[in-house]
């Protein structure tokens, strides 16, 4: 990411993908190449008339130190705690990732941003264990994902992994997807709060003196 100059934080989901749902086999980099094609055809198709010029911008080094940091924090207390799938939640570290390169933030939106991740998740998992098919777990769960992010006035793309992640997870994982989101969501986002809250105060501090 680093050498394409580039801030795309979903491809830190991608990578922590196969090594969450134990991915061996080839077709699974088949899959990524072909959902990738489709979302970039559609995203070319709804571009709109006057693009202007996208400025090329990667993550500063003190930001991506921060953010490797706190995920190594993070692996480190799950493992500890003998819960070693909570490791990597990748919804979770998307949010996180394109948070923390925001100037500010505030807790209205970290408090929304839990929210929709958890209500997301447990959605996700809720609605498989009623129905027994990822066809319509898929078609009930996303519009349900939809009016909850447009009830917190929020637009979370990563929230609506949620319910196609829960279809692909591991037993041992799927049923404690809902609290390893809340927990994780709340570990990290919590993180960039107190920062964030912390820079504050010594900005003030400075503009005082």
């Amino acid at each position: 990411m680093k050498g394409l100059k580039s801030n795309l934080a979903p491809a830190f989901a991608t990578g922590l993908l196969p090594i969450i749902i134990n991915a061996t086999h080839w077709t699974f980099i088949v899959a990524i190449f072909f959902w990738t094609i489709c979302l970039m055809i559609g995203a070319w198709i709804q571009r709109p008339r006057s693009i202007s010029r996208v400025t090329e911008a990667s993550a500063s080094r003190w930001q991506m130190l921060g953010f490797i940091s706190l995920v190594f924090v993070w692996v480190g207390i799950v493992w500890l705690a003998g819960q070693p799938q909570m490791a990597a939640i990748p919804p979770v570290i998307v949010v996180f990732f394109e948070a923390a390169q925001q100037s500010e933030y505030t807790v209205t939106t970290a408090l929304k941003q839990w929210l929709a991740l958890s209500a997301a998740a447990s959605i996700g998992v809720g609605i498989h264990l009623l129905i027994a098919s990822w066809l319509l777990t898929t078609v009930i769960a996303l519009p349900l994902v939809y009016l909850w992010l447009r009830a917190l006035n929020l637009q979370l793309p990563a929230a609506y992994a949620f319910p196609l992640l829960a279809l692909v997870l591991p037993a041992n994982m799927f049923n404690k997807l809902p609290t390893s989101t809340g927990l994780a969501a709340a570990f990290f986002l919590g993180s960039l709060l107190i920062y964030h809250q912390i820079l504050g105060w010594v900005r003030m501090a400075v503009t005082e003196s």
